[in-house]
């Protein structure tokens, strides 16, 4: 017998939700994490978030963006809280080389299929090494110093 698989909270395109309702959805040892995480990325020197629909089958999620730069998406979901980052060809040698990243995340951009000059990671939230990865990243695509705040 197959489980069904749960569809993302706000799947539909309307109404728009508001980013406290996408906190909520997620659980409150999720919703944690997330406004750790967001305080995170929001003190980065120019970074601006926006909600964004991607489709029925993902939903809402919120996009991180410094200056032209996409940084990642948060996308929260009743069972999970994940990150998408894509990694520009330019930027994976310093991605693979990097000490503060681990092994494991270096593997998953190494096997993961290139698409339009870049491999897209999906980064579990939950799982600290993947979080440390994940902040590393995003240091590495937005530059500057870092933030005031550790997450």
């Amino acid at each position: 017998m197959m489980r069904a698989v749960p569809a993302p909270p706000y799947a539909k395109k309307s109404p728009k939700p508001t980013v406290e309702d996408l906190e909520t959805s997620t659980g409150m040892s999720r919703a944690g994490i997330f406004r750790r995480l967001r305080t995170y990325l929001l003190g980065r020197p120019g970074v601006v978030e926006d909600l964004r629909h991607y489709g029925n089958a993902v939903g809402w999620g919120l996009r991180y963006r410094q200056a032209a730069v996409d940084l990642c998406a948060v996308l929260l979901w009743p069972q999970e809280m994940f990150a998408l980052v894509s990694v520009p060809e330019l930027l994976e040698p310093k991605v693979l080389f990097s000490p503060e990243i681990t092994d494991v995340t270096k593997g998953m951009l190494r096997t993961t299929p290139s698409a339009k000059g870049a491999r897209v990671l999906r980064l579990t939230l939950e799982d600290r090494i993947l979080v440390a990865d994940f902040r590393a990243i995003v240091l590495l695509k937005g530059g500057g110093p870092p933030p005031r705040r550790r997450f």
